[in-house]
């Protein structure tokens, strides 16, 4: 009897809990972000229209820049003539094929050849590296400090021959205009750092620069900009 009783009081023993194991402290990691719908790709530009000081002519990639803006789907262009590349930005969705692009650039410039890079490369921006004033340029900053009036260079080279850019036929009062030929000077080039031809750099008396125009300046343009300029001027 009595064994009877402890077999039945253990039977009636409840079950112990199973212990599982702790949760991971650490979380899923989240889920990768949807594709942009604006893509970029770069192109350069071989056997376009250089100087022999390797600057090429802005009005050309300004024409191309225009032709490749008008493809279906293409949202933004950025040129760079100084490497010689076009970055293109379009909509996934509505750019049907990049080889469009390339017909658009061909029927803009039609003596190129178009070379495909994918992404991006990095692209340098040419900078100042002296603050002396080259030699053919300082009778315009005398006139300049006489009378605190601006100056603005036009920088050319042999690759603006056969380009249609203009400037207005008047400055106005107080701007006095010189013009130096880069491939004849090629050592000015350190202090004016063109990008590309031609090219209108504005300074002030000192050589302190206040603004450019590169390929084309509009006459409204220059009426807008240059009052903001000259309250700059030291």
């Amino acid at each position: 009897m009595v064994v009877l009783l402890l077999t039945l009081a253990g039977c009636s023993r409840e079950p112990e809990a199973v212990r599982l194991p702790p949760p991971p402290s650490s979380t899923l990691p989240p889920p990768p972000p949807p594709p942009s719908e604006v893509g970029e790709f770069a192109f350069r530009i071989h056997k376009d229209v250089r100087s022999p000081t390797r600057l090429a002519c802005w009005g050309c990639y300004q024409k191309a820049r225009d032709a490749v803006k008008m493809v279906n789907g293409v949202s933004e262009v950025l040129i760079y003539p100084d490497s010689a590349v076009l970055v293109v930005r379009y909509v996934r969705t509505r750019l049907r094929d990049l080889a469009d692009v390339v017909i658009a650039i061909k029927k803009a410039l039609p003596e190129v050849e178009t070379e495909s890079l994918g992404e991006a490369p990095p692209i340098s921006t040419r900078v100042r590296l002296t603050r002396e004033i080259p030699e053919p340029l300082r009778p315009a900053f005398e006139k300049a400090a006489d009378g605190g009036s601006l100056v603005v260079v036009r920088c050319s080279a042999r690759a603006c021959g056969s380009c249609e850019a203009g400037e207005p036929a008047s400055w106005g009062e107080g701007v006095i205009r010189a013009v130096i030929d880069l491939d004849e000077t090629p050592a000015a080039k350190v202090w004016l750092a063109p990008e590309a031809v031609p090219e209108w750099i504005v300074y002030d008396r000192r050589g302190n620069e206040l603004g450019r125009w590169r390929g084309h300046v509009d006459a409204a343009d220059m009426e807008r900009r240059l009052p903001a300029m000259r309250a700059r001027a030291q």
